[in-house]
C-alpha cells in the first residue's frame, strides 16, 4: 500500500489543483461588418431572401439603431447579409441570397 500512496497523493493534488481552475472555452471573435435589410413579407429566417423583399439600412456590426421593430420570431425582419451577397447598388445580387445574420424577426 505504501508504494501507491506517492501515486495517490498526486492525483488527489491534481484534482484538487483543477478544482479551482476556471477552463474558457469562449474564443475570440472578430466582429463582422455586414450589409442590414429590413425584410418584407413572411421570409422564413435561413431561407432565401427575394431581392424585392429587402430594403437597404446601413453596415455595420450589428442592426441599425433606426431600424423596424421587431417583434415575435417566425419571419425576418431585419437581416444581415455578407457584403459579397450586395451589389454596388446596395442591393441583393439575387434572389439566391441567405442572411448571415436574421436574429431580428416579427411575427
Amino acid at each position: 500500500m505504501k508504494k501507491y500512496l506517492l501515486g495517490i497523493a498526486v492525483i488527489a493534488l491534481v484534482l484538487g489543483a483543477s478544482a479551482f481552475t476556471h477552463f474558457s472555452k469562449a474564443k475570440s471573435v472578430k466582429a463582422t461588418t455586414l450589409k442590414w435589410f429590413s425584410i418584407s413579407g413572411s421570409i422564413v429566417p435561413g431561407t432565401n431572401v427575394p431581392a424585392a423583399n429587402a430594403t437597404y439600412l446601413g453596415d455595420g456590426t450589428t442592426p441599425p439603431i433606426d431600424a423596424p421593430e421587431c417583434l415575435g420570431t417566425n419571419y425576418q425582419c431585419v437581416s444581415g447579409f455578407d457584403p459579397k451577397q450586395v451589389n454596388g447598388s446596395n442591393q441583393l445580387k439575387d434572389n439566391l441570397q441567405v442572411p448571415m445574420d436574421d436574429s431580428r424577426r416579427k411575427p
